[in-house]
């Protein structure tokens, strides 16, 4: 097989993970990203190999095994800093971020996320800094800060009317509306 298609094949089984992960289904999610790393790993493309495993971070965040979720997005931030998707990685160390707030460490997980928007503000990956903003807003939230969680969420329901219509990202939208009401 030709190297692009064996990257598209790799990136398929990583989509199919996100599907299965969207419609909750994280033992099927994490068996695809499992194989997508494998895959990945074989073409020898550690960028995408870092991908995945923050989604399986998240995976594992979703599972409440937050030892394991903190540890493929340490794994994830550590690939990715070798990298130059400056994005991907705020994205990894943001969902760092809610792990630590979810192991009761908020002081830390507010550092983490706060540090992480720094990183896509230098690019144009501004779906990322979107969604670090919204992350500080749960944050926020969960240690009874309401009102700077309606302040972050302001800001990446900003962000996010900047870049896309209001018929996209609608369950983004929603989930922003929460704090921000």
């Amino acid at each position: 097989m030709e190297a692009g298609n064996d990257w598209l094949a790799a990136e398929c089984e990583h989509m199919i993970g996100v599907t299965y992960y969207q419609q909750e289904d994280y033992e099927m999610a994490q068996d695809y990203y499992g194989k997508a790393i494998e895959s990945f790993e074989q073409i020898n493309n550690p960028d995408f190999v870092a991908i995945v495993q923050r989604d399986l971070g998240l995976v594992k965040y979703k599972l409440k095994d937050f030892v394991a979720a903190e540890d493929e997005l340490q794994q994830s931030i550590s690939g990715l800093q070798k990298s130059q998707m400056k994005g991907q990685l705020g994205m990894s160390q943001s969902k760092l971020g809610l792990v630590q707030a979810a192991e009761g460490k908020s002081d830390e997980a507010l550092q983490t996320i706060q540090e992480a928007i720094k990183l896509p503000e230098q690019t144009e990956d501004k779906f990322f800094l979107s969604t670090a903003y919204l992350d500080l807003a749960k944050v926020y939230n969960q240690i009874g800060k309401t009102e700077d969680a309606k302040a972050a969420a302001q800001k990446s329901q900003k962000i996010l009317d900047g870049f896309s219509k209001p018929e996209q990202f609608v369950q983004r939208r929603k989930e922003l509306q929460q704090f921000i009401s």
